[in-house]
């Protein structure tokens, strides 16, 4: 018997349709050469023997008994000479034909990995990888791009990529955006991401104990005696740019807390950088951070550079190193102060200086060796926001113990010429002693020691003020006296001649001890001022040369003089005490005395016009110029003499006069142009008497007014102001030159 050939893929498709089609013929037999099988409606198909097959011993295949699913396969089972067809239906969604026991079946996942993932694996028996000492490679464009070697020591696992320049690298990660068909890198692309997830929510209690890290790198040097090293770096950054590349900027290292709006969680101890040197060795040269010289076109270089650190509770700093022993600790806060010798700055200090050596200690030491116009310390800009600012302030621990400044006087420090050079705007040196009639406010030499030649020389000169040589400012509380100048002599050895108090004038000016207030000259109005500086000068055998007032005990004053010019003159002062506010002036000349006398008057207010203003609206307006100032709780009285006129013989003028609140006003007008006006009387401010006619039989021609009026001022001083406008609307009304307002104070 023939082989069956099936000759093509629809061959036992169509078959299958075909007994499906005659389900109910049934037959059976032997063929030498072809079966065929007839539907009426579609054709045949024909079954024929495989002749290119020598003849071989015969054998029945079987159908299956019922109709297959869709996408079904057809598998056999051989028992003998009989194959039996059967159905195995579709597998699920990524699934796989398999091959179990010599069966086909459909697996879902199995031993293979799928491109889409595989459900049901176990961590314990699945892995990707080898079984046998050979290594893992993983390839892209067909190059191996990553050996995982089977070697394994010392717990550690060996990864070993092969590289172009045949250098070894436990993994190199890269992104390639030189491809046009990429999109250019967006915001949060990373080249290599560790994340290190502990799950969300959950029970409270320990995540992970010990020390967790997320990067780690290790450099183990355990070969024999005598091996050398060369250097070796944990990690590098590099960066690479051509000519034209314009980047806004590139960190090398990045630490960052993740800001997720939790609230509540605490952190005992950030380290952003962290360098440790436990155990022993030779290390010759140690930095925990080093930068090299940099080099090309450099704008705002730093070493290390911090941005702003929020203020808040504790102690906060840029810069912080905890010596201890022979170093000193040092630290640089968050609010620019610097600290040595201790941790813990001083409140509102800028720099400290702790833990100095017991004997030849100094805190700061400036050596200017080569200088010639420099400066050791600068302090700049005292008392520009603060009158109580000071450049250097010096304080003991004790009151009365040690030197605030020394110069010169010790081993090793020679004398300068000059102890201290001051330019200054206001004082130069103030001595306030901790309690009240202690100490020596300025001493010049010493007793026992050497002595300068002249003990002070001062060089005063004032611009625009008062100059002084010396100003003293002296009182007694329990002694029986004090001396405001006091020149007590005590000689010792060859004396020459003495004299106590010398006062001269190169310029021929006056000498004053003391003055009344008639007396005392412009330049000396703050220093002789009032009659704190009215004493008695107690000489004895006075001269006096010139002219002199003198101020009697018990009947007035009596002027003597001693003219020094041609004409000789004199004033006779009033018999009588002058009231407050009163001014002195002459009342009357007789030859060459004039007698003077208390005036109650004060001068009179006054406001003019200096040019015409028109008025062209019925609406009242201030004059911008017709107005005085009043003072609050006086009387007044005033007048007004108002020149006008109109364009038209029917322009009539209103006028108003306003004064400020709390103040009473009357007035009205006295005399004019002969009209009559209404009303006549006006005791409301800013109400108008209108209708005040123009010429009425030509315009053009100046009208004139007067006005006469009271203001009682109330507590609110202000403003006694004239007020204006046209009667008629669309007519103008104008308010000539020297028109004018004044007003005098009556009580």
């Amino acid at each position: 018997m023939k082989t069956i050939l099936i000759k093509t893929r629809w061959t036992v498709a169509l078959v299958v349709m075909a007994i499906v089609a005659v389900g109910q013929v049934y037959g059976q037999g032997t063929l030498t050469d072809s079966l065929v099988l007839r539907n009426p409606t579609n054709g045949r198909t024909t079954l024929i023997g495989n002749t290119a097959v020598a003849s071989a011993s015969p054998w029945h295949l079987t159908f299956p008994l019922s109709q297959g699913t869709s996408n079904s396969l057809l598998t056999s089972t051989v028992v003998g000479s009989n194959s039996t067809l059967s159905w195995l239906a579709p597998g699920a969604n990524n699934s796989v034909l398999t091959i179990t026991a010599g069966v086909p079946t459909w697996a879902v996942g199995g031993a293979n990995w799928l491109l889409l993932g595989n459900p049901g694996t176990s961590d314990v028996t699945n892995f990707l990888g080898t079984t046998d000492a050979v290594d893992l490679i993983l390839r892209s464009n067909n190059e191996i791009r990553m050996r995982v070697n089977q070697e394994f020591n010392a717990s550690v696992d060996i990864v070993r990529p092969t590289t172009v320049d045949g250098a070894y690298g436990t993994l190199s990660l890269g992104i390639n955006f030189q491809n046009t068909g990429y999109a250019v890198a967006q915001n949060n692309t990373r080249a290599l991401a560790n994340t290190v997830d502990f799950g969300t929510g959950g029970p409270g209690g320990p995540a992970q104990t010990g020390t967790l890290f997320g990067n780690w790198t290790r450099f183990l040097m355990l070969r024999g005696a005598g091996t050398t090293y060369e250097d070796m770096v944990g990690h590098i950054f590099q960066w690479r740019a051509n000519a034209t590349t314009a980047t806004n900027s590139i960190t090398g290292y990045w630490a960052e807390r993740l800001n997720l709006s939790a609230v509540g969680n605490t952190l005992t101890t950030l380290y952003q950088f962290r360098a440790e040197l436990p155990g022993n060795g030779t290390v010759t040269e140690l930095f925990g951070f080093y930068m090299g010289t940099p080099s090309g076109a450099l704008n705002n270089i730093a070493a290390f550079n911090a941005q702003n650190i929020p203020t808040g509770v504790g102690n906060r700093y840029a810069f912080r190193y905890n010596g201890t022993g022979a170093n000193q600790p040092f630290t640089v806060g968050a609010d620019g102060s610097i600290t040595s010798g201790t941790l813990t700055p001083l409140a509102n200090s800028r720099m400290l200086f702790t833990n100095l050596p017991a004997t030849s200690g100094r805190a700061v030491d400036i050596d200017m060796t080569a200088t010639t116009t420099s400066s050791g310390l600068v302090v700049r800009n005292i008392g520009a926001t603060g009158s109580s600012d000071a450049g250097v302030l010096i304080g003991t621990a004790a009151a009365g113990a040690g030197t605030g400044i020394r110069i010169a006087g010790v081993a090793g420090f020679n004398s300068p010429s000059t102890g201290i050079d001051m330019t200054i705007s206001s004082t130069g040196v103030i001595v306030t002693p901790n309690n009240t009639a202690a100490g020596v406010g300025i001493r010049i030499g010493t007793n026992a020691g050497n002595r300068t030649r002249i003990g002070g020389e001062i060089y005063s000169r004032a611009s625009g003020g008062l100059a002084y040589g010396i100003r003293v400012d002296v009182n007694s509380t329990a002694a029986p006296a004090s001396l405001g100048i006091g020149a007590h002599l005590t000689t010792s050895g060859v004396t020459g001649v003495i004299f106590p108090l010398v006062v001269s004038s190169e310029n021929n000016n006056d000498v004053y001890l003391g003055s009344t207030v008639a007396d005392r000259p412009a330049a000396l109005t703050t220093t002789l001022l009032g009659t704190l500086t009215q004493n008695s000068t107690y000489m004895f055998n006075s001269r006096i040369s010139g002219s002199q007032i003198f101020v009697g005990s018990t009947s007035g004053t009596v002027s003597l003089a001693a003219p020094a010019v041609v004409t000789t003159h004199d004033y006779v002062l009033p018999a009588v005490q002058g009231a407050v506010g009163n001014a002195l002036r002459i009342q009357s000349v007789a030859g060459v005395s004039a007698q003077l006398e208390w005036a109650a008057d004060a001068p009179a207010l006054f406001a003019r016009r200096t040019a015409d203003a028109t008025y062209a609206t019925n609406v009242l307006g201030n004059d911008g110029q017709l107005f005085v100032a009043l003072l609050a709780n006086d009387t007044y009285e005033f007048e007004a003499m108002i020149a006008y006129d109109g364009a038209t013989t029917d322009a009539d003028l209103q006028l108003a006069f306003a004064v400020p609140a709390g103040a009473a006003i009357r007035w009205g007008i006295t005399g004019g142009n002969g009209v009559s006006v209404s009303p006549s009387s006006i005791a409301v401010s800013g109400t108008a008497i209108t209708d005040i006619p123009v010429n009425t039989t030509t315009s053009g021609n100046d009208v004139m007014i007067y006005v006469k009026g009271l203001v009682v001022m109330g507590g609110t001083a202000g403003n006694l102001q004239l007020q204006a406008a046209t009667t008629t609307a669309a007519k103008s009304t104008v308010l000539l030159t020297n028109s004018y307002l004044k007003a005098s104070k009556m009580n």
